[in-house]
């Protein structure tokens, strides 16, 4: 018979190394971070909203455009209600 390690019962699981809302960890791209402050929000108002053409918001959220300019990131960021450098992961 092989030795098991005991299991962990259920509701005592470790917590997250971090905790959600926290920072943003820094395998999650742009575009992901960029979806998460999007919300429900339509590509249409962010574009009309930020004056970024809407193929560029489409661009950004696909992930296409990997590393936006820093006027872009601010200006989304802006709009979007959140800080310019947790969105371009620097937080």
């Amino acid at each position: 018979m092989l030795d098991q390690a005991p299991s962990t019962p259920p509701g005592d699981q470790e917590p997250p190394s971090t905790p959600p809302g926290d920072q943003a960890p820094p395998s999650t791209t742009f575009a992901t971070r960029l979806r998460e402050a999007k919300g429900l929000r339509s590509n249409r108002w962010i574009a009309r909203t930020t004056g970024i053409a809407r193929e560029s918001v489409i661009r950004l959220l696909r992930g296409d455009i990997e590393c936006p300019r820093l006027s872009t990131t601010r200006t989304l960021a802006k709009a979007l209600g959140v800080s310019w450098q947790w969105l371009a992961g620097d937080s």
